[in-house]
């Protein structure tokens, strides 16, 4: 389907106009792209972009790589994330395994915060849910780890002294440290 961008949009968000071409049921799956041009033509939309002045364009090659290798971190952290998930005695299956996962990611890769409510906002934007949503699933996730994970795993892993039950912010913290 090609959209004709001579004409103007009767919607105002990305997600209304989505709708309008492809009806509400189908899904989307953002994806970074790179355009260059020196057309103005996108520069009042609501897309994010980063422009270059024509001497930096020669350096773009380098900018390229620089996100390439970024995302070439970030799968072979997620590979080890999930396996250190497997070890520990999460169930990939989980819902809030996946999301654990991701405010690992998160906490290592882009905001170093250890307010688990800003990291949960961050997630439940990404899977447009809420953060109260994330929160539970992960609370799952760990009581469903915690009762079916031997103790003595549990205390050689995250060095417990006592019986209890290692919180999100304890297993996003040990297993950054660990990947």
């Amino acid at each position: 389907m090609f959209v004709d961008i001579k004409k103007e949009p009767t919607c105002h968000t990305k997600k209304q106009l989505f709708y309008e071409a492809h009806g509400p049921t189908q899904y989307i799956k953002l994806i970074p792209i790179i355009l260059i041009t020196n057309s103005t033509q996108f520069q009042n939309t609501n897309y994010k972009f980063e422009t270059f002045s024509t001497n930096c364009i020669s350096n773009l090659s380098t900018i390229i790589n620089k996100h390439i290798t970024i995302f070439n971190n970030i799968s072979k952290s997620r590979k080890s994330i999930l396996n250190q998930l497997l070890n520990i005695g999460f169930n990939i299956k989980h819902r809030g395994t996946k999301y654990l996962a991701e405010s690992i990611l998160i906490f290592k890769y882009y905001c170093h915060t250890t307010n688990m409510k800003d990291i949960y906002s961050i997630i439940a934007q990404k899977y447009n849910t809420s953060g109260n949503n994330i929160k539970s699933n992960i609370s799952k996730a760990i009581n469903y780890m915690y009762y079916e994970t031997d103790f003595s795993h549990l205390c050689s892993y995250f060095s417990l002294t006592e019986d209890i039950r290692p919180t999100a912010k304890q297993i996003i913290l040990n297993i950054s440290e660990k990947v």
